[in-house]
């Protein structure tokens, strides 16, 4: 249903809001930023891990990483070069 305020969205029109990814192994940290990063109007993706970042499917719109230096496993320099390098 269509009315005033109300946006019709296509499944042959692909999401274009830009991703802020969240990855931090804090729980409290990640559920913190949601509804900061929800209310500047960018899709919000979080991450524990290394890994489980560089497993989500990439999507070619305008994203960044807020990236914890906590103990993630993967160092977070070697996470920038696997970004950069494959």
């Amino acid at each position: 249903m269509q009315g005033p305020g109300k946006e019709i969205k296509s499944s042959f029109v692909p999401d274009t809001t830009p991703i802020v990814f969240v990855l931090d192994e804090d729980s409290a940290i990640r559920e913190s930023l949601e509804t900061l990063i929800e209310d500047g109007g960018w899709r919000y993706e979080a991450f524990s891990s290394a890994s489980d970042f560089l497993a989500f499917p990439r999507v070619l719109v305008p994203s960044c990483l807020v990236l914890g230096t906590s103990h993630l496993g993967l160092g977070t320099l070697d996470l920038q070069k696997t970004l950069l390098y494959g």
